[in-house]
């Protein structure tokens, strides 16, 4: 059985959703026999950047092509489908990326198309490329005949070096929005004859992160679910603001296992929640103000982990484990040198307050003096900036069950 993915992948320029730009504006070049020999599509995975090579690849092979699409009914149009054609050549960029795998291309470009009217080198996740290997494909680029074609596919075009880039036509490639998105699943949905409500329609769209094809894999597996609802609902679950909140205090005070173990119990994809807790981070309000009480520098340290930890995702075997050794060496690096930095400021303010005792209590530390207690809020960004919002103990008994943030507006108040 087919995959969605792969049966409700676009045909022709005009089935392309959210970049029908990238698609019109490439089929009137071919109408017009005006496109470039070199394309570069960049932009985010699931955006039909493949897609749209190959169908560019159909076109300009196709013998039944007219006003630019293809026919998809001749066998030129369906071995180029089934990746079997062989004058339509896809690389992989990342397992292909050395000198010796390009100048094999090279050589390979001064034959002419075997059955085809057009040779095509799609090459994917060409960002991989090391610079000597973007060298040995200069002169096959610049010196390419009008039968050949290169289609460079990337997500990171600013990687791709600017002797190469200035001689490719970049095309770039938007997130396709939730809403088409919604529309496209509603139509599989209804072509597959599946019953599907539009909410959760809704939640796959939101989870698919502006991606088609997550959209429609995640789709698929709601269908393969079909009659157990508990793992529907599994499927569906996304990651909460509380456990977003929760799994930050665990890292930032250091506590990995304790962090690991509230990221296997969402039962949500890590990629999922670390794209969760990136936006909770930057784009949040709430999740800005929450993160405002930690220290700056652990928080960039943090983002540096988890964009990293993201760009590198694919290329890991164990994604627990690596996490795991990732925010250790966090703690290690920045939690303890921050919690140090803390105990010596606590330790100067002890000097300066000459206590007969110290002891934690709940959200504060108590400094008894003389029988009378003063209770200084446990903030470390406060403490470490050398401010304490010191209480004396009356004042604690009168506001007795308030928030922690309840007292601090009313010794803001008090002055």
């Amino acid at each position: 059985m087919q995959p969605l993915s792969l049966k409700y992948r676009p045909q022709n320029f005009n089935d392309f959703v959210g970049n029908e730009a990238n698609a019109k504006i490439i089929k009137k070049a071919i109408q017009k026999n005006k496109l470039s020999v070199s394309l570069l599509f960049s932009g985010r995975r699931g955006t039909g950047k493949t897609s749209l090579a190959r169908v560019v690849a159909k076109s300009l092979n196709c013998p039944n092509q007219k006003d630019g699409e293809p026919c998809n009914e001749c066998q030129t149009c369906k071995a180029i489908d089934r990746s079997s054609f062989i004058d339509v050549v896809e690389i992989d960029g990342a397992s292909k990326s050395k000198v010796k795998h390009m100048r094999q291309l090279s050589k390979e470009t001064i034959f002419a198309p075997s059955t085809g009217k057009t040779k095509i080198y799609i090459i994917d996740e060409c960002h991989n490329i090391n610079k000597k290997a973007w060298n040995a494909l200069l002169k096959p680029i610049e010196e390419a005949k009008d039968n050949i074609r290169f289609i460079f596919c990337t997500t990171e075009h600013h990687s791709v070096p600017g002797t190469i880039k200035s001689r490719l036509n970049l095309y770039r490639f938007k997130e396709i929005s939730k809403q088409n998105i919604y529309k496209r699943l509603k139509y599989i949905s209804k072509q597959e004859d599946f019953n599907i409500n539009d909410d959760s329609l809704k939640v796959i769209a939101s989870k698919s992160r502006n991606s088609m094809r997550d959209a429609i894999n995640l789709l698929e597996q709601y269908m393969v679910a079909e009659g157990n609802s508990d793992l529907q609902k599994q499927l569906l679950r996304e990651i909460s603001s509380k456990e977003i909140k929760q799994l930050l205090v665990s890292i930032m005070k250091g506590k990995v296992n304790k962090a690991i173990k509230l990221i296997k119990g969402v039962h949500t994809p890590i990629d999922e929640i670390i794209n969760e807790i990136i936006d909770f981070i930057t784009i949040n309000d709430n999740g800005f103000k929450f993160i405002s009480k930690f220290d700056n520098k652990l928080i960039i340290a943090f983002l540096d982990l988890l964009l990293d930890f993201k760009s590198e995702l694919n290329y890991i075997d164990n994604v627990m484990v690596d996490l795991q050794a990732r925010l250790l060496q966090f703690k290690l690096q920045y939690v303890k040198s921050i919690s140090l930095n803390f105990k010596q400021a606590i330790n100067k303010l002890k000097n300066k307050l000459n206590p007969d005792t110290v002891y934690n209590q709940d959200d504060f530390y108590v400094f008894v003096r003389n029988g009378e207690r003063l209770y200084i809020v446990k903030d470390e960004k406060s403490v470490l900036k050398g401010k304490y919002l010191l209480f004396p103990s009356d004042v604690i008994k009168v506001l007795k069950g308030k928030s922690l943030k309840g007292l601090i507006k009313y010794k803001t108040k008090r002055g």
